[in-house]
């Protein structure tokens, strides 16, 4: 009888476990979500890391070595050349990164912009 009438008196305690525990897999479905999302988005933005380094990296080697063949006035041509290149292709002050048309990039993009709240 005991018992009986400690249920009866806390009723609202039940519920509230209830409530506690619902929240609690709402939560943690909701971080697992956020977990996914953001392997997703590293994973398109390598992606898209990637195409871009092979379109900019010929270019890059094609201007470095240019420059090392017309520097003159530098003691070490090729360590002066390969610091002023060594950002090529990169988002730099008002410059735009090259090639963030690339559909890898616009699919990362995409991502990225989706999950925002």
């Amino acid at each position: 009888m005991k018992n009986r009438q400690t249920q009866t008196k806390n009723p609202g305690l039940n519920a509230g476990i209830a409530i506690f525990l619902i929240i609690s897999m709402f939560v943690g479905a909701a971080q697992a979500s956020d977990k996914d999302r953001k392997q997703k988005q590293q994973k398109l933005d390598a992606e898209c890391q990637a195409a871009r380094s092979e379109l900019i990296a010929p270019l890059k080697e094609q201007y470095t070595k240019e420059c090392i063949a017309t520097q003159k006035r530098q003691k070490d041509p090729v360590e002066y050349c390969n610091r002023f290149y060594a950002d090529y292709g990169e988002r730099s002050g008002d410059r735009p990164a090259m090639y963030m048309d690339l559909p890898q990039c616009e699919k990362a993009f995409d991502n990225e912009k989706s999950s925002r709240f």
